[in-house]
């Protein structure tokens, strides 16, 4: 296959994977779940092609002759590299939120809640059964 013809459907792959990375950042803002997971096949579709087509592809020896293209495809993959970066960053956001959520609600569950008394000891609210004197 002719050089030109190859450095083309790299940049096509790239452009394709950019545009999966732009979608998949949309779903991940809507918090639109299943579309995120249902984009992941496609995404790695992509990205085994790409790998596979520069694995098969010698770029140093066509670098030179096709220097336009290969100035796009290192563009594209600059492209998406940022996009997957920022994608990275906003799931990490996320589970760090959801975490944060979590404990909160289990320590609003706890029911080892310290309390204290007058004199400023601790006691525990499920272990103070009998009420009196100890309440004063």
């Amino acid at each position: 296959m002719d050089s030109n013809l190859k450095i083309n459907e790299l940049n096509d792959l790239t452009k394709n994977l950019c545009n999966v990375l732009e979608k998949e950042f949309e779903f991940l803002k809507s918090q639109n779940i299943d579309n995120f997971l249902s984009i992941q096949d496609q995404k790695e579709k992509l990205l085994a092609d790409l790998s596979q087509k520069i694995i098969d592809f010698d770029l140093s020896a066509s670098q030179t002759k096709n220097q336009p293209q290969f100035d796009e495809f290192f563009a594209n993959i600059q492209d998406c590299q940022k996009a997957q970066k920022r994608n990275s960053i906003l799931v990490s956001r996320k589970i760090d939120a959801i975490r944060g959520a979590l404990n909160s609600l289990e320590s609003k569950n706890n029911n080892s809640t310290e309390l204290y008394n007058k004199l400023g000891k601790i006691k525990n609210s499920k272990l103070f059964k009998h009420k009196g004197f100890e309440e004063v």
